[in-house]
């Protein structure tokens, strides 16, 4: 028995004629016996008496009409609740993200978001790239934004904006130097270096860019490895080390006159930032319309950047 056979059925009732019910439904005559003969043989009961003119209900038709038709409003009113449901527009949204996009992007995302829909709300944990796609395979989260990919059949990317690592360094270091300018690697190297800790996007590119030059840091190069991207800029600006930063991120630091940033001579430091999600999670109706939201509009939200990536 299913509802198609339910529906057929009742409109037999109303129009007691099985020709007008298969014009009703846009189903064939035989279609339409072929459902009233499943249900009889299914239930073993006779639920029509036919004659040439018209059909009636037999005592069983009788009972079974009643209970076809709470079964069809019930039916109606799951599909209604569901319906209610699916086209909500609240909940809540968990987003992990790295600090860039945490600071640079996901604001402005979240800002335009809630215009639409101020009903929503967010969580926004901070973590390094490595363990927010941790975060997304294990399902502790829905939505992740990170500066590297991991290759993966449990993730997806969407790429939203561009970056630059750049060399930052106090404001006494290279006096004759205007910002952006280019310093070779080696003059880099012969300075302490303070990263960020394994796991990091920022790190990984770095390291990454390093070793396609056939380069590896030794232990008296590195000064530390310090999680907080703020405690690194303050220890910079101390002078007792040099650091690579996203440009986006130097941006603000060098237009307040806090520290100098530096293109890196003959390093490729240029990456990209991403949406990640998993493709096999099962989202609720906001977060389908949070994932559809990003992916067609993170072009407009991030191009009034102005970066000098150049």
């Amino acid at each position: 028995m299913d509802i198609r056979q339910l529906e057929t059925f009742i409109s037999v009732v109303h129009h007691k004629s099985f020709t007008k019910a298969a014009e009703t439904l846009y189903l064939t005559q035989p279609t339409v016996s072929n459902h009233i003969s499943s249900l009889e043989r299914e239930l073993d009961s006779v639920l029509f008496i036919r004659t040439r003119k018209s059909v009636f209900l037999t005592k069983s038709g009788s009972v079974f009409f009643e209970h076809a038709q709470n079964i069809l409003r019930n039916y109606q009113e799951m599909l209604d609740g569901l319906n209610c449901v699916r086209d909500a527009m609240d909940g809540h949204i968990n987003l992990y993200a790295s600090s860039v996009p945490r600071k640079h992007f996901v604001p402005k995302l979240i800002k335009s978001f809630s215009d639409l829909h101020p009903q929503v709300t967010f969580s926004l944990v901070n973590e390094d790239s490595e363990a927010v796609l941790n975060s997304l395979i294990s399902g502790e989260t829905n939505f992740g934004f990170v500066g590297m990919k991991l290759k993966s059949s449990k993730l997806e990317f969407t790429d939203i904006m561009k970056d630059e690592l750049v060399l930052i360094t106090s404001l006494d270091a290279y006096p004759q130097l205007e910002n952006y300018s280019a310093i070779p690697i080696e003059e880099v190297l012969d300075h302490k270096l303070i990263l960020r800790e394994e796991g990091s996007g920022t790190r990984n590119i770095f390291e990454s860019a390093l070793s396609e030059k056939s380069i590896a840091l030794s232990e008296h190069q590195i000064l530390g490895y310090v999680e907080d991207p703020s405690t690194i800029i303050e220890m910079v600006r101390t002078g007792i080390g040099y650091s690579v930063i996203s440009i986006h991120e130097a941006r603000d630091l060098v237009r307040c006159g806090l520290l100098k940033a530096y293109h890196i001579q003959d390093l490729d430091l240029k990456r990209s930032f991403y949406f990640a999600y998993s493709p096999d999670m099962q989202y609720v109706p906001i977060n389908r319309i949070f994932k559809a939201f990003v992916q067609e509009n993170y072009s407009k939200l991030f191009s009034d950047e102005k970066t000098p990536l150049e």
